[in-house]
Formats: structure tokens, sequence, C-alpha cells
């Protein structure tokens, strides 16, 4: 065989490798394509479930500061997401009595205390310090030091 006939060959040979490896990246494209898809879909199915929850719903960061709410939390402090997500701490809306108490059950439950209670009833501080009964759902987010909160007027 000449050089020039093993070349040819192990071109071809490269090429078809390179081919198949060609083949291998495009499927793998393909699935990462469906799976951003799903990603996509699924967040805006989270979103839609968030904004639209019978409940008020905020999220709060490790520093205390609520970083997102829903309308049903806007409408029942009477704030707007914008006077609130970024700059309130979650205190400011809880009851002078029950802040200590609330304090304390935030800061066991970050700490993995599994004896803590989730649920729970205590007094909000709506617009004009208006008092609201709640009974609040609280959950810490997994691998994260932030809480979310699912807040329901009781007060009938």
């Amino acid at each position: 065989m000449s050089k020039t006939d093993n070349a040819v060959q192990t071109g071809s040979s490269e090429l078809a490798r390179l081919r198949a490896h060609s083949q291998e990246l495009e499927h793998k494209l393909d699935s990462l394509e469906q799976e951003r898809a799903r990603l996509r879909d699924s967040l805006h199915e989270y979103r839609l479930l968030f904004r639209t929850a019978g409940t008020a719903i905020a999220i709060i960061e490790a520093n205390d500061t609520v970083s997102l709410v829903n309308q049903k939390f806007e409408d029942m402090f009477g704030a707007t997401r914008a006077e609130i997500e970024g700059r309130a701490k979650w205190t400011s809306f809880v009851a002078p009595r029950d802040r200590a108490r609330m304090r304390g059950m935030r800061k066991r439950r970050l700490q993995g205390d599994p004896g803590v209670t989730s649920d729970y009833d205590a007094t909000f501080l709506g617009a004009g310090n208006r008092e609201i009964a709640g009974h609040i759902t609280v959950a810490v987010i997994p691998d994260t030091h932030r809480c979310i909160a699912s807040i329901a007027d009781i007060g009938y």
C-alpha cells in the first residue's frame, strides 16, 4: 500500500470517527434542548402557581429580607411588590407580640431542628398597622437558608 493510499485510508477512518462523534453531539444537543424546554415549562407552571395561589406567599432570604411575594401577599398586607421585594424584612409584617416567638422558631428551623413546628397561628400587620389574624406555614427551601411562607387570613 502506498503512502497516498495509507493517508486516504487514515483520512477516511478519521472522517468516519468525526461523523459518528458529530451525530453523538447532535443527539446530546437535542436532548439538552428538550430538557431546557421542559425546565422552561416547569418554571412557568411554578411561577403561575406562586402568583395565583389562594394564600399570601413570600420567599424570605437568609438575611430576613423578603425577596418575592405574590399578589395575595400584596393584597393582604396593603403594599406593592416594589415596596416589599428586596426592601422589607419579614418581621415588619409581624405584630410585635409574636416577633420574638417567630424569630426563635425561624432560628431553630434554619438550624434543622425537626421539633420546630411549620404550621401555627400568629398576628400579622397590614397597612396602617391593621392587625391580621393569620395561619402561617413555613418551610426551608432545601440546601439554602431561604424559606417560603404561606399565610392565610383566618380573621373571618
